[in-house]
């Protein structure tokens, strides 16, 4: 992946990701070249909003997206 891509490429993070990984999880994501980061906001997963405020506060540069199901 480069930073000139036209298409950015994101990763899911399921919400049964455990929180104490979440930082890390995001800062690897974020050092691998991808630019987009999705939290699922789910019934029965953990908060997608407390994941995407934890993948905010863990990165620089990333976009943090929600998708509520």
């Amino acid at each position: 992946m480069t930073a000139n891509s036209s298409k950015p490429i994101g990763a899911l993070i399921f919400g049964d990701t455990p929180p104490g990984k979440i930082v890390d999880v995001c800062q690897n994501l974020e050092n691998s070249g991808f630019l987009e980061i999705w939290v699922a906001e789910d019934y029965f997963m953990l908060s997608g909003f407390a994941t995407a405020a934890t993948a905010l506060a863990a990165t620089k540069r990333i976009t943090v997206g929600i998708g509520a199901i």
